[in-house]
């Protein structure tokens, strides 16, 4: 019984990823991302005579533009997490500086 996959199917999933990275629904981008990588293993084990070079190239190129999008989004979540402990130890130096008076 062959599978009906195919380079298009894991396109699609290139779009849920980046829709996802978008919203910053991280949990979904791993799932989907892993999907996407057995998805790409399965077709690459199944149609060894129907892969097209730009399909191969395309997944490449998105692999590669979801790593930057993951980057940039895990340094503005690191960037937002730092500015919250500075305020929070902003303000707990302030409760302390009244306390001590």
């Amino acid at each position: 019984m062959k599978e009906n996959i195919d380079f298009q199917t894991v396109h699609q999933l290139s779009n849920m990823i980046f829709s996802a990275l978008h919203e910053q629904r991280f949990v979904d981008v791993f799932v989907l991302l892993q999907h996407r990588a057995d998805l790409i293993d399965r077709v690459l084990q199944i149609s060894t005579n129907n892969i097209e070079n730009i399909d191969i190239e395309k997944a490449y190129l998105d692999t590669q533009n979801m790593i930057e999008k993951i980057k940039i989004s895990l340094d503005k979540v690191q960037a937002h997490y730092e500015s919250y402990l500075s305020n929070v130890n902003a303000h707990r130096a302030y409760m302390m500086s009244k306390i001590a008076l």
